[in-house]
């Protein structure tokens, strides 16, 4: 049997009718145990090639023992996922590490396929580190590869890294030095991809694919608001009065934040009847409620029309049918910004990112940020120089800047005549005079006044 035939052989059990050609690139890379490092956007389909691999070489050569993938991820949410979508595959054994006495018992047997685990137990673990070297494992996958940089590393002298095992996830090559590594991010900025280079010992020949964190299909537009909560979000009470508010997500920077705001919509329209379209998530939300929260954010056709969050709603979640994300304040960095607005829009159709902010915000910003935030110029252009370089960043201009799509400054520049808003924008206050109805010329918070 050709390898064309067996690869789609495998693809039935995944109920996919072919790989991407990236997808592909990936498992090329994998199958010639060649470094690999991919920068693919939000929903693109990352883990496949690795999914697929253990089926894939088993079909190759059936009487043969099959190699062991271990996948260092960031989130508990994450490993459960592609546990159980590994699980439905006839033959495929899938364990995360210390999730259970029974599954753990399972694994130092060394009766699996695929490993997962957090850098905290595969790393800092001196037990499971042992267990590591022991066995057949050929590929070593980690999943949100950026967090090396942005949890493992300390952000000043005098302040521990949020999780610092992150920045030792390289010694994974040291105790499989016969491995390959698969390193996978949705988002990454320039910055971020020379120091991971050098955290993993990617070898000579890595193979780099990465494609434009850029998405055509979401707006961008940044507005001044007022410092109090009522006025900076009274137009949220109104739009979800009026039935006007489409599903949407609020990222804050804080929890505190979020129950600002969460307590202030919920005291406009508890008496109104209307509390189920609004829920809160953070880390500090009990885990049942996670699950019912994800569980109709997955839900088409849930009566769920506003999710206040901090990030703790992340990386991996599978958002349907949202076209608006609101980020409130001053996030972390620029590659937070795209991880939060990559998660709506997935579908393709034309989907907003209005960014919030007051001039407290201002003083806590990172310069990135900061820069991004006050930019008179193009929004687009401003954030992806972050990650693309010269040449792409100018191929974007020709293709996006300036059309009423682009972002809220390209939208009052734009000369098309057929200037149209998105649901969110309407929501807001934007009007087809390109102003917004609701320009909060009250809030007299600068960031000097902050400062």
């Amino acid at each position: 049997m050709a390898m064309e035939e067996k690869i789609k052989l495998c693809l039935n059990e995944f109920q996919i009718p072919a790989l991407k050609e990236e997808q592909r690139k990936i498992l090329d890379a994998l199958l010639e145990k060649r470094d690999c490092l991919a920068i693919l956007p939000t929903g693109f389909g990352k883990s496949l090639p690795y999914q697929l691999l253990v089926p894939l070489r088993r079909c190759i050569s059936p009487d043969a023992d099959t190699p062991k993938v271990l996948v260092c991820a960031p989130l508990i949410a994450l490993m459960e996922d592609q546990v159980e979508r590994l699980k439905r595959i006839k033959g495929v054994r899938a364990f995360i590490a210390g999730k259970s006495s029974d599954c753990d018992d399972e694994v130092k047997k060394g009766q699996f396929d695929y490993l997962f685990g957090s850098p905290e137990l595969l790393v800092g673990s001196s037990e499971w580190r042992s267990y590591i070297h022991g066995f057949n494992i050929q590929t070593i996958v980690i999943d949100e590869f950026h967090t090396i940089a942005t949890w493992g590393e300390k952000e000043k002298e005098d302040k521990e890294a949020f999780r610092k095992w992150f920045g030792c996830v390289g010694e994974l090559r040291s105790l499989l030095p016969e491995a390959s590594v698969l390193a996978l991010s949705a988002t990454c900025t320039n910055k971020i991809k020379k120091r991971v280079l050098k955290v993993l010992s990617l070898k000579a020949g890595l193979l780099t694919i990465q494609i434009s964190p850029n998405k055509p299909n979401i707006k961008l537009c940044v507005e001044k608001v007022p410092h109090e909560t009522d006025k900076a979000f009274s137009w949220i009470v109104d739009s979800i009065l009026d039935g006007s508010l489409q599903r949407t997500l609020l990222y804050c920077t804080s929890i505190n934040d979020c129950s600002k705001i969460y307590s202030y919509l919920t005291s406009e329209l508890q008496a109104l009847g209307f509390m189920k379209y609004i829920e809160m998530y953070h880390s500090e939300t009990p885990d049942d409620k996670k699950q019912t929260i994800i569980e109709a954010l997955q839900q088409e056709n849930s009566q769920l029309k506003l999710i206040i969050a901090t990030n703790a709603l992340g990386m991996g979640s599978d958002i349907r049918k949202c076209h608006g994300v609101i980020i409130y304040g001053a996030a972390k960095s620029v590659l937070d910004m795209v991880q939060e607005i990559g998660r709506v829009g997935r579908d393709g159709h034309p989907s907003v990112a209005l960014f919030l902010y007051h001039g407290y915000h201002l003083s806590k910003a990172s310069e990135d940020v900061k820069g991004f935030l006050k930019e008179q110029k193009c929004h687009r252009l401003t954030l992806m120089g972050n990650f693309l370089n010269d040449e792409d960043l100018k191929k974007l201009e020709l293709e996006e800047v300036g059309r009423h799509t682009c972002c809220a400054i390209c939208h009052a520049l734009c000369k098309c005549e057929k200037c149209t808003y998105t649901d969110l924008e309407r929501a807001f206050g934007y009007s087809n005079s390109h102003e917004r109805q609701t320009q909060s010329e009250s809030d007299t918070h600068s960031e000097s006044d902050a400062d």
